[in-house]
C-alpha cells in the first residue's frame, strides 16, 4: 500500500477520534463506579439492606448535534469521492485528505 502524507494525516486524525471516544468511555465508567460506591456507602439504619444496584449500567455516548454528524459524514464521503473518482479535477485529488480530515475533526465535536 502506498502511504502518502495525506493518508498518514487522515490515519492520525482517526486515531485521535478513537482516543477521544475511549476518553469519554473511561470518564463515564468512572462516574458509574463513583455513583455505585456512593450508593453502597450511603448511611442507613441498622439491619436495613443496601438498595438494589442499577441493573445493567451501560456506557453510552451522547450526540451533541445531528447536523454536525451529517456534515462530518458528508465531508468524509466527499473527500473519498475526490480521491477515487475521475470526474474531479486532478488538482483536487492531491488535497482529498484535507476534506476528509475536516470531516473527522467535525466528528470529534459531535459526541459527549
Amino acid at each position: 500500500m502506498n502511504f502518502t502524507p495525506g493518508t498518514i494525516v487522515v490515519a492520525v486524525a482517526m486515531a485521535v477520534f478513537y482516543l477521544r471516544l475511549a476518553q469519554l468511555r473511561g470518564k463515564k465508567k468512572r462516574e458509574i463506579r463513583k455513583a455505585e460506591l456512593a450508593r453502597i456507602r450511603k448511611p442507613r439504619k441498622k439491619g436495613q439492606p443496601a438498595p438494589p444496584p442499577n441493573p445493567n449500567p451501560r456506557v453510552t455516548y451522547q450526540i451533541t448535534s445531528w447536523w454536525l454528524i451529517g456534515l462530518g459524514a458528508a465531508l468524509m464521503l466527499f473527500g473519498l469521492a475526490i480521491l477515487t473518482s475521475n470526474w474531479f479535477p486532478a488538482e483536487w485529488r492531491e488535497y482529498w485528505w484535507t476534506v476528509t480530515t475536516a470531516g473527522v475533526i467535525v466528528f470529534l465535536f459531535c459526541f459527549k
